[in-house]
């Protein structure tokens, strides 16, 4: 009889603590339910594999929330066939004292924008070497990282996406394998062989060569170069090449001199031609009638000189005797 109370002690003692322990996870769920939380969304145009409901969303390393939901874009705001976007769309829940600081979500947008545009964007990120991820919150160069198009306005606050890691490494892995396709393709083998086969010829033909009497050659005119300028510095440490390097400073010297005084000559000179000209306008009326009389007088002595031609006699006797008739 004892034996069957205690059993009964103990079942009542089990079933109580269950029931306390399942009360306090249904307050804790409760409690997580009801907590206010700021929802998000952003896009992915790449595989998001590690990720699921309930992965950390993290800023610069700290969580900030959790994700809510894992699907596709146009199974909420577009149909499969008439969007050509094939996204990946994930909301996620940020807790506000640790982000934002913010506790209602219209007030949040004009910040999120000044942000989104200072360059903050979500990637998937791998945690550790078991295959699961997060999505972390970061800053890159906006320009070089534009949000991707979209055809719909968002329910909830959009943070544009960046490749992950990941994806980056997988993409340089593609660039760099399409790079060596191309190098072959272009048949860069037979160029090497090419040049490998010219290398061989040029030993070869080194090899042939008299490199003796070659080298003999190159001795001689580095000694002709050598003896050339000896013969350089001879000639310039001269006292007739000082000498004319010196008459050549002073003659310089002295046209700097000289054009010192250049200007003030052509001023000069230019006065005197305005004086000229000044004293020949005023004497222009006698000027005029020196050449009218110079004119006549040139007439004039046009006129004796042809009467000399024509009768010699008259510029020394006068006028001939009248003629008379018989």
């Amino acid at each position: 009889m004892s034996a069957q109370a205690n059993y009964f002690k103990l079942g009542m003692f089990i079933l109580s603590g269950a029931a306390l322990l399942l009360a306090g996870l249904i307050a804790l769920g409760l409690g997580s339910a009801t907590k206010d939380k700021l929802m998000m969304e952003t896009y992915f145009k790449e595989s998001v594999q590690g990720i699921e409901v309930g992965s950390p969303v993290k800023f610069l390393g700290v969580k900030v929330g959790a994700i809510e939901r894992v699907t596709f874009s146009f199974d909420k705001y577009r149909d499969f066939s008439t969007t050509p976007l094939r996204y990946v769309m994930v909301e996620f829940g940020l807790d506000p004292g640790k982000t934002f600081d913010f506790t209602q979500g219209e007030n949040l947008h004009p910040l999120l924008e000044k942000e989104i545009q200072r360059g903050l964007r979500i990637k998937v990120a791998p945690q550790g070497i078991t295959g699961t991820a997060y999505l972390e919150m970061t800053y890159v160069d906006p320009k070089t990282n534009p949000p991707l198009p979209i055809e719909w306005t968002p329910q909830y606050d959009y943070i544009p996406s960046v490749p992950g890691t990941i994806t980056r490494l997988q993409e340089a892995l593609t660039k760099f394998s399409d790079t060596m396709d191309k190098i072959r393709q272009a048949g860069i083998e037979k160029t090497v062989n090419k040049v490998n086969a010219l290398l061989d010829e040029t030993r070869k033909t080194v090899a042939d060569a008299n490199v003796a009497e070659i080298s003999a050659k190159v001795s001689r005119l580095i000694s002709g170069l050598q003896q050339t300028n000896n013969n350089l510095d001879e000639i310039v440490e001269s006292e007739e090449f000082q000498s004319a390097v010196a008459n050549f400073s002073a003659t310089m010297k002295n046209m700097k001199n000289a054009t010192k005084t250049l200007p003030q000559a052509l001023n000069d000179l230019r006065i005197l031609l305005i004086n000229v000209s000044d004293a020949v306008a005023s004497q222009r009326g006698e000027v005029r009638s020196i050449l009218r009389n110079t004119d006549k007088t040139m007439e004039n002595l046009s006129r004796i000189t042809g009467d000399a031609k024509k009768n010699p006699a008259r510029l020394f006797w006068g006028e001939p005797p009248v003629h008379k008739e018989p």
